[in-house]
């Protein structure tokens, strides 16, 4: 069997992201945040019709929850 490097999505998203850390001098989870809250901004109707997902129902019912390794 001949084994072929392929890109990944994964590691374009990566590559994005490193490159944005580097440019705008952020960490990873700003990046992500800025990236996020930009493609929510053009496709907030799609989230909310789809998948029930918007910023408003967020207000109302989300919760944000501190993940167990960053607790010291």
């Amino acid at each position: 069997m001949v084994l072929k490097p392929q890109p990944t999505l994964k590691g374009y998203n990566a590559w994005v992201v490193a490159r944005l850390v580097e440019a705008k001098g952020i960490t990873q989870a700003e990046v992500a945040a800025w990236i996020i809250d930009r493609w929510v901004d053009g496709n907030g109707r799609l989230l909310a019709d789809e998948y029930g997902i918007s910023r408003e129902h967020f207000r109302r019912h989300g919760k944000i929850v501190q993940h167990p390794s960053s607790r010291r």
